[in-house]
């Protein structure tokens, strides 16, 4: 209750706890919420992190445009930086969390998600599948239908018990 009020949002949610920077691939989630609104599917994506890349200074306008167009601004909900006490729990309490990453060189979001017990939406490149978390749900990188069909199909698990997954984990 107390981070729905801070972040001014309600219900379940996935988590995307990356920076906004091109590699880390915001550009799918989006194009898959699109896809699920397109077919009158609603989800909720709350997503962490610098928003600001020296490399691409207009990435994260380009997203939040391309967010306006598809209509997903409901679905799609930047938070910026948060503090680290936050980011834990949003990460506890999310349905899941999920990693787009076109490359990464060895995944802390992915170890975070073992290390709770939470599942994870997560592109299909080697060095995930390396740190072989035991809920994943792989996806190409570049495949929207494939990760809406994969955030649609996780939306609608019944929600696992938080405590006995951590203590699983």
């Amino acid at each position: 209750a107390e981070l729905e009020k801070k972040y001014q949002f309600s219900g379940k949610y996935f988590l995307l706890p990356n920076q906004f920077w091109k590699h880390k691939n915001h550009q799918v989630v989006i194009e898959a919420l699109g896809l699920l609104t397109k077919s009158g599917k609603k989800v909720l994506v709350l997503s962490t992190g610098n928003t600001e890349d020296y490399r691409h200074p207009k990435y994260f306008g380009l997203l939040m445009e391309r967010v306006k167009k598809l209509g997903v601004n409901e679905c799609f909900v930047p938070l910026g930086l948060v503090s680290t006490e936050d980011l834990a729990a949003l990460m506890v309490h999310s349905s899941a969390i999920i990693n787009p990453s076109i490359f990464e060189g060895w995944s802390t979001t992915v170890e975070e998600a073992k290390s709770l017990g939470k599942p994870i939406a997560l592109s299909d490149i080697r060095v995930h599948r390396e740190q072989n978390p035991p809920l994943a749900n792989f996806f190409a990188p570049d495949d929207a239908n494939a990760l809406a069909t994969i955030l649609w199909g996780m939306w609608n698990k019944p929600v696992a018990d938080e405590e006995l997954a951590i203590q699983l984990a």
